[in-house]
């Protein structure tokens, strides 16, 4: 489903995309082994990204991936496509 819309979304470059991941405090890999291969699904889908990093993107090349330790969590991951026009 992510790969889907990062391939559509590649056709509005005023949308930026980020990527959050949340886990429980026992996971030891961050992110998650899920979260880079969204990431690097939406890298092959979208042209003006380049590569994705730890943490917030610095460079409107880079797709954010944001990891969070709390709890019990499961695991829950969000990519989020948003634009000044949404705000």
């Amino acid at each position: 489903l992510s790969d889907h819309l990062a391939k559509l979304m590649n056709a509005y470059p005023d949308y930026d995309v980020r990527l959050s991941e949340t886990h429980h405090i026992h996971k030891l890999d961050a992110p998650s082994g899920t979260a880079v291969t969204l990431a690097e699904a939406i890298v092959r889908r979208i042209d003006r990204k380049t590569r994705w990093v730890r943490g917030q993107a610095q460079q409107a090349d880079e797709i954010g991936v944001e990891s969070v330790r709390e709890g019990e969590v499961p695991g829950t991951h969000e990519v989020t496509y948003d634009s000044p026009v949404d705000t």
